[in-house]
C-alpha cells in the first residue's frame, strides 16, 4: 500500500512539474515588447537624418514621415545611391519605411525581444503583432536585389492587414467598387 501511494505521488509531482516547466517555457518563448528608451529614439533618429540628407542632396526631397516617402526610397533604390555592402544606410531605409507603416497604419515603434534577440519594430499597439522594416531593404539590397519598395510596403501591410481592429464603419474595399 505504501509503495502505490508513494508512486501516486510522485506521478503527480512529476506530472505538475512538467507542466509548470512547459509554462515557464511558454512564457519564455513568448516575445516581450518594450517602449523605446532614449538610446533607440536616437537610432531611430539618426537613421532618418541619414536618408532625409540624400534624399535633400540628391533630389530636392525630404523625409516627410507619410506614404511619399516610399517615393523617395525607390528613387534612392534606382539611382543606386546605396550599395549592397552599405548596410547601415540600408537599414536607414528602413527606418524611413517604418515610420510610413507608424503614419499610415498606426503602428508604434516598440522593442521587440525573444529568444533571438532584440529588435526594433513597429508593431500594433498592445499587441504583439509588428513587422521588421529595417531588415526588410537590407536583406534583399545585401543579396543584390534591387527592392520594390511599394512591393515591399504592401508585403507588410497584407501580413498584418487582419490583425488592425476594425472600426464600427469599416467595410471591404470591394464594397466601394460595387456598381
Amino acid at each position: 500500500m505504501k509503495f502505490v501511494l508513494i508512486v501516486f505521488i510522485f506521478l503527480v509531482c512529476d506530472a505538475s512539474f512538467a507542466q509548470s516547466t512547459r509554462a515557464k517555457e511558454s512564457t519564455q518563448n513568448a516575445p516581450v515588447l518594450e517602449e523605446l528608451r532614449w538610446v533607440d529614439n536616437g537610432y531611430l533618429e539618426r537613421q532618418r537624418n541619414m536618408i532625409d540628407e540624400i534624399g535633400r542632396s540628391e533630389f530636392g526631397t525630404r523625409v516627410r514621415k507619410d506614404i511619399s516617402d516610399l517615393r523617395l526610397l525607390q528613387r534612392i533604390v534606382d539611382a543606386g545611391l546605396i550599395n549592397q555592402t552599405q548596410k547601415q544606410q540600408q537599414q536607414a531605409m528602413g527606418v524611413v519605411l517604418g515610420d510610413v507603416y507608424v503614419s499610415e497604419l498606426g503602428l508604434e515603434w516598440r522593442v521587440y525581444k525573444d529568444e533571438l534577440g532584440k529588435s526594433r519594430a513597429v508593431c500594433l499597439p498592445k499587441t504583439t503583432h509588428c513587422l521588421f522594416p529595417i531588415t526588410m531593404i537590407s536583406k534583399r539590397a545585401s543579396l543584390g536585389v534591387k527592392p520594390d519598395i511599394r512591393a515591399l510596403y504592401e508585403k507588410g501591410v497584407s501580413l498584418i492587414a487582419d490583425h488592425i481592429p476594425k472600426t464600427p464603419y469599416s467595410a471591404p474595399s470591394s464594397v466601394g467598387n460595387a456598381r
